[in-house]
């Protein structure tokens, strides 16, 4: 590839999906977002996906080498197989990714989202100098993603280092789409508000509305967000007990409508948590590359060999 011919990247988000042009060096063009279709099942997902990705296309009028695909779930980078979705997509089962985006006419890459995101960053981002790291993508569910020695692998290839929304943090908690109970994905996410603002008597639709409902005030949704924000600091406190990594960096769109004030106060009760060689050593962070991780990931999966 060449520095001007780009990538088509498709971030496959839960409940909106991204689709942009980003060229080698990060540049992202004409990035546009669609409703993701996810539980119209999975042709009516996959269309919107390319509809997006040939809009994109048109709009920017680069030359497009590769397609990158960044899917929550297991998925098997290697064989481009999206393996499970825990139900999410009811007949999303093996699917060849290759085969079901066949018709945008490019080669396939994939993975699953966290690993992508975490896979921009350190191509483009914060951890390009950094050997060892943890990654939770905080969107509609809770994802993780561990890197050691500029890999992001972790034991099993599915879901090796992959599986931080589904650390158990309430033993006798809710139901979790994964099997469990209790999951950090049914409190420290943006459909785990939404069911904690729910079961304070709130009638809200999305995650920013909650949050907006706090900052005025509103009983319900202070205490919604206040076990939200302790369910996120106790997910950052756990990948620290698990893996102590130099850093650990927070992405996903339910940061951007949480407002400033939640990385600051997750950082404080980690430094206070948080068992460490010596204390305070873990760096807690942002992500460097904003809200663009989804589409750079995306992008990084398909530039991983270049």
């Amino acid at each position: 590839m060449t520095e001007r011919e780009g990538v088509l990247a498709l971030d496959l988000g839960g409940t909106v999906l991204k689709a942009a042009i980003v060229l080698p060096d990060g540049t992202v063009l004409g990035e546009s977002r669609a409703e993701s279709h996810e539980r119209d099942g999975l042709a009516a997902w996959s269309e919107a996906a390319m509809d997006a990705g040939r809009r994109t296309m048109a709009s920017t009028g680069v030359p497009v080498q590769r397609l990158g695909l960044s899917v929550p779930g297991a998925v098997d980078p290697e064989r481009g197989i999206l393996v499970d979705l825990v139900e999410r997509i009811p007949d999303a089962r093996a699917v060849r990714l290759g085969t079901l985006f066949k018709p945008l006419g490019l080669p396939v890459f994939a993975d699953n989202d966290a690993r992508a995101a975490l896979t921009a960053e350190q191509r483009w981002g914060a951890l390009r100098t950094v050997r060892s790291a943890v990654m939770l993508t905080v969107g509609t569910g809770l994802g993780g993603a561990v890197s050691f020695s500029d890999s992001p692998r972790w034991g099993d290839p599915l879901l090796g280092g992959n599986q931080l929304g589904h650390f158990t943090l309430e033993v006798d908690g809710a139901p979790c789409v994964c099997g469990n109970r209790g999951c950090a994905e049914t409190i420290a996410s943006g459909s785990g508000l939404l069911r904690l603002a729910r079961e304070e008597g709130l009638a809200v639709d999305d995650a920013r509305a909650v949050f907006a409902a706090a900052r005025s005030g509103e009983p319900a949704a202070t205490t919604a967000v206040a076990r939200f924000r302790a369910g996120l600091a106790a997910s950052v406190v756990n990948a620290i007990h698990a893996y102590q990594p130099e850093v650990v960096i927070l992405s996903g769109g339910v940061l951007q409508a949480a407002g400033e004030d939640l990385v600051p106060e997750i950082c404080r009760i980690v430094a206070e948590r948080a068992w460490t060689v010596p204390r305070g050593r873990v760096q807690v962070t942002v992500s460097s590359l904003a809200y663009e991780h989804g589409v750079l990931g995306a992008a990084a999966v398909a530039l991983r060999r270049s």
